[in-house]
């Protein structure tokens, strides 16, 4: 470790060749590009949670639908078996049987072709991944004691799980 005092600084100013003013202008944009890395990395942070939240809600969204069509479901086969159960000599149940069943399948088949249990799957996982990333690089952005070279290695680390998460979500 290299201790200065006022006549080594003012040694290694003169070696270098520059003044006192553009030594402490150097220092300042320094700090300030530090600042602007660390506004950089919040700023990219803010937009994956924004993200998160968007895709924690479409996981809402599409449970209910999901959950709201798979009970449809299961009250028309109820009605169709109990129909079907059901000691009447009329045909009038076997029609309501024929219907319920009839209705049943045909919203499974559209339920099957909208893929909404893939879909759900894919906006948790995303969301997860999400909110692994924020708590990870929020915490590390915490940490004292980073220099600016940190500060890169955390913004190119960033960006490359981003785009990995990206890549494999669906929106």
């Amino acid at each position: 470790m290299l201790i200065f005092n006022n006549n080594n600084i003012y040694m290694v100013i003169k070696e270098i060749g520059m003044t006192e003013e553009e030594i402490k202008i150097d220092i300042e944009n320094q700090q300030s590009h530090y600042e602007e890395k660390k506004d950089l990395i919040n700023s990219i942070l803010e937009n994956a949670r924004n993200k998160k939240c968007n895709h924690r809600n479409l996981v809402i969204k599409y449970r209910r639908i999901n959950t709201a069509i798979k009970a449809m479901v299961n009250i028309l086969n109820a009605v169709s078996i109990s129909t079907l159960i059901g000691d009447s000599p009329d045909n009038l149940m076997k029609y309501v049987a024929l219907g319920t069943t009839s209705i049943s399948a045909i919203i499974s088949a559209l339920n099957q072709s909208l893929g909404l249990d893939a879909k759900t799957e894919s906006h948790n996982s995303t969301y997860l991944a999400l909110s692994d990333l924020t708590r990870d690089f929020s915490a590390r952005l915490l940490r004292n004691h980073l220099t600016s070279e940190d500060l890169d290695t955390l913004l190119g680390e960033l960006n490359g799980k981003i785009s990995l998460i990206e890549d494999a979500s669906l929106i």
